[in-house]
């Protein structure tokens, strides 16, 4: 018997082009994982058409969403997502590392003012979990 590893299919967001709303839902009573929270997204026409190719595509397989060049979730594709909303869970880690660049903030730039209000948040390396499906609201 041989066993072969199948690498995930990729996706790839930019939040500015590929976002037409954006919104993060960090605390939920009913969650299962309360270490995630769900990134809530309106894509734009595009991306919605590269979504429903890339999964169409990657049917019966893995596929891993890259948002702003950080991969966020991987889920197994059970049917085409060819909607405009999507619900991305992520670890609150991955959600800290991405909300400069989902706000609009240069994470490079410096000025006087932001170092002095800005909190000092620490980054490690964590590996995403696999997720079960990515959510489509109805």
């Amino acid at each position: 018997m041989t066993i072969t590893a199948v690498n995930a299919a990729e996706i790839a967001f930019s939040s500015p082009g590929d976002f037409t709303e954006i919104s993060l839902n960090i605390k939920d009573a009913y969650s299962a994982n309360p270490d995630f929270v769900t990134l809530e997204v309106t894509l734009s026409q595009d991306a919605q058409q590269r979504m429903a190719a890339a999964s169409g595509a990657a049917l019966g397989q893995d596929l891993t969403l890259i948002v702003n060049g950080k991969a966020v979730s991987t889920s197994h594709v059970q049917s085409v997502l060819d909607t405009p909303q999507l619900q991305i869970p992520m670890s609150r880690q991955t959600a800290t590392e991405l909300l400069p660049v989902l706000l609009g903030v240069n994470p490079g730039a410096s000025s006087s003012a932001a170092s002095q209000a800005a909190p000092v948040v620490a980054a490690s390396t964590v590996e995403t979990p696999v997720m079960p499906a990515l959510v489509a609201p109805d």
